[in-house]
C-alpha cells in the first residue's frame, strides 16, 4: 500500500498530511457525488493527526478561505498520485452493423 506523510506550507503555516491509498480511493468514491466541496474538505481533515495542531490550522484555513480545500487539494494529490503518462498505441473504429 501506498502511504506518504507530505507537508505543505498553508497559509505561513506547515500543515502534515497522511495519505495513503484507502483515503485517496474513498476521496475518489466520495467525489464522485454531488457534493465536491465536503468532499475535499472530508478528505484532507482525515488525512491529518486529530487532535494535533496540523488539523486545527488546516480547519482554521478551511473555515476561514472558502475555496482553500481545493487550492491545498491540488499540490497535496500531485505529491501522493504524480501523473503517470499513457499513450495509445493502437485504436481503431468499429462499425456497427
Amino acid at each position: 500500500m501506498n502511504s506518504q506523510q507530505i507537508t505543505l506550507e498553508v497559509a505561513g503555516a506547515d500543515i502534515e498530511f497522511n495519505v495513503d491509498d484507502i483515503k485517496y480511493n474513498a476521496f475518489l468514491n466520495a467525489s464522485a457525488g454531488k457534493n465536491k466541496a465536503q468532499s475535499v474538505r472530508n478528505f484532507l481533515v482525515n488525512c491529518t493527526d486529530a487532535d494535533s495542531e496540523h488539523r486545527k490550522e488546516l480547519v482554521k484555513v478551511l473555515d476561514s478561505n472558502s475555496g482553500a480545500g481545493f487550492s491545498i487539494l491540488e499540490p497535496l494529490l500531485e505529491t501522493f498520485a504524480p501523473d503517470l503518462v499513457v499513450t495509445v498505441k493502437n485504436s481503431k473504429k468499429v462499425q456497427k452493423n
